[in-house]
């Protein structure tokens, strides 16, 4: 899938390629050759048809999205990136309604002068997040992003069809390069010291974030700050400015929508035109509402861009030529990680990353910082919001604590910093539901199993068993497990064949599942292991496959259930009970940290 007719080789069009198939947006559906398409750019069904008619003749291995390369400093339009990204909606949409686990991939050429130490552009870099929220909604579709220079574009089919667990590879310069998240050291018995006569400037300053920082600069000694957003100080806003006014620090309200180019500049035409000496900038706006992948439309998408990245680059251009000491983003986790219902948020805040290392390239400071949950403000609303995110592995960060942390960003010299406060161990256990996520590998290494002399207890017991008492024994164990996730008094009363999730589990309780399983047994079970047999018949069976070779009990498997039947020597026949809407749902519950309405910041 290409964004015009001149993305298409002249390869495909002379027929001389036919290993791969071209689509191409347009007013109106049509076949014009074996090798090349063209849709209604803006038709959810022809997507859908496209898909259908060239499955009906080709056995398609994987599905590609080419991100345009017209989109760059000198030509920005938001609506291009809009409607790429719808164009990855629509084709989610087919493959999950068309019942296909095809990968999708991102492509995103770079230009010949990218060095390795620009690893990351505004104007792509917005897949990452998308990406990775869309794959948690639609594990079954997971592929990548994959971004490559002219030298490494030989490549790419490759990577395409290669077994990997890597959602984001770079192959530049003849090397390969994937995401790692890495713990960073602090700063040390150093405070941040700023421009005491300077002028501050914060976007969404009216917001629980934006007054944060406000205060922050305040405790820092700043002469004034300004505070832009669209919203006239609230109730509490206003006591806040008074406090802040109370440590000395003069603090003057602009309305001001960043979104819009002539508002910004006509703030800092007045500032300039009053003296205002601005060496700092902290841009903390933005607005989420969650929507699903599948029903994000030009409107949601914009609505999302405009404050984030519309805003985000009509400061960076009113400030290309002041003399800043600061440039701070507030993005999300979200865009490192990804999250449900926020593809479109995800995508905006990878945005604020990208442009920090566009901006370092250029020679002018900038860093975005990936915020986790805060304990009031921007991504918590609620008591019962605040104890999923404690029960995904996310833990709340103070305010206190952010802004020490903010202090500590300032001081170190980095474009990109994600500051989250975390049981490492959970949240990737968390993120793994259904695939493996190598990007916390530098944050939580792996178990390693130790010697022992002693087997893990249920693993003792069946060893102990008859061929003939093992199920009966393994599901007595699992059915009370489940019962205690579930909070059922009597596990008399589970039905041994009727899947766990319609019971009420979710992802989480299936971590958590899957967990003590793996402690019982002593052995590691495939991240997906409770969705691929969500029933206690059907998990009591598999693990036994697994654990033991008995002939005889491999038999009487085969003899109840031949369709999932196998022994440990076996590939698993996957037999999924839950439809791709439901898995999305059972993900998107866990994060609901990153789901819940945004502040206005």
């Amino acid at each position: 899938f290409v964004s015009n007719i001149e993305a298409v080789p002249a390869s495909a069009l002379n027929g001389s390629d036919t290993a791969n198939i071209y689509i191409v947006p347009a007013h109106s559906y049509e076949k014009k050759s074996e090798t090349l398409w063209v849709v209604d750019g803006l038709s959810s069904n022809d997507y859908r048809k496209v898909i259908q008619d060239v499955q009906q003749t080709s056995s398609l291995t994987s599905i590609a999205l080419m991100w345009p390369t017209a989109w760059n400093e000198k030509s920005f339009h938001l609506t291009l990136s809009e409607k790429m990204l719808l164009t990855a909606t629509f084709i989610s949409r087919a493959l999950t309604e068309l019942s296909l686990a095809i990968p999708l991939w991102f492509l995103a050429k770079r230009s010949n002068s990218f060095t390795s130490q620009e690893f990351s552009t505004p104007f792509s870099s917005m897949l990452t997040g998308f990406a990775r929220s869309l794959f948690l909604e639609i594990p079954s579709i997971q592929g990548g992003v994959l971004e490559y220079d002219e030298a490494s574009a030989p490549r790419i089919f490759d990577e395409l069809i290669a077994d990997t667990t890597e959602s984001h590879i770079y192959l530049i310069e003849h090397k390969k390069y994937v995401a790692r998240l890495e713990p960073v050291e602090g700063v040390a018995f150093k405070s941040l010291n700023i421009a005491e006569e300077a002028t501050y400037l914060i976007a969404g300053g009216t917001g629980s974030l934006g007054l944060h920082a406000a205060r922050f600069l305040a405790s820092k000694n700043a002469s004034e700050v300004i505070l832009l957003s669209r919203n006239i100080p609230n109730e509490g806003a206003q006591q806040t400015i008074q406090e802040i006014e109370a440590l000395g620090t003069k603090v003057l309200f602009m309305p001001c929508d960043v979104s819009q180019a002539s508002q910004v500049k006509k703030v800092f035409d007045f500032l300039s035109k009053n003296k205002r000496q601005i060496k700092g900038v902290v841009h903390a706006a933005g607005l989420a509402t969650p929507v699903w992948c599948k029903d994000l439309s030009l409107e949601s998408l914009h609505s999302m861009f405009e404050s984030k990245v519309q805003g985000a680059w009509n400061l960076h251009e009113q400030t290309k030529g002041l003399d800043l000491d600061f440039f701070v983003m507030y993005s999300s986790i979200s865009s490192v990680l990804g999250s449900a219902q926020l593809a479109h948020y995800s995508a905006a805040n990878s945005f604020l990353d990208g442009l920090a290392t566009h901006r370092r390239a250029l020679n002018l400071p900038a860093i975005s910082i990936n915020w986790g949950p805060w304990e009031s403000g921007g991504l918590l609303q609620s008591t019962a919001g605040s104890d999923k995110v404690l029960h995904s592995g996310f833990l709340t960060l103070a305010p206190s604590e952010a802004l020490h942390y903010l202090e500590q960003a300032l001081l170190l010299n980095y474009s990109q910093l994600a500051i989250v406060k975390a049981t490492w161990s959970q949240l990737k256990n968390t993120y793994s539901a259904h695939h493996q996520q190598p990007i916390f590998d530098l944050l939580v290494a792996d178990a390693v199993p130790t010697e022992s002399n002693s087997a893990p207890l249920l693993l003792n017991q069946l060893h102990e068993l008859p061929a003939w008492n093992r199920a009966d024994a393994l599901s007595e164990y699992i059915s009370q497990q489940v019962c205690a996730l579930l909070e059922i008094s009597d596990s008399s009363t589970l039905d041994m064949n009727r899947g766990f999730f319609d019971f009420g589990m979710d992802s989480l309780m299936a971590v958590s599942l899957r967990t003590r399983l793996e402690q019982q047994l002593g052995c590691k079970l495939v991240a997906s292991t409770i969705f691929d047999f969500p029933s206690v018949e059907r998990l009591t069976k598999y693990i036994l496959s697994l654990l033991f070779t008995d002939e005889k009990l491999a038999k009487e498997h085969v003899a109840q259930t031949p369709q999932t039947a196998m022994t440990h020597t076996q590939t698993p026949v996957i037999e999924s009970e839950l439809s791709d809407s439901e898995i999305a749902a059972l993900i998107e519950s866990e994060l609901s940290s990153l789901t819940a309405r945004k502040d206005a910041r």
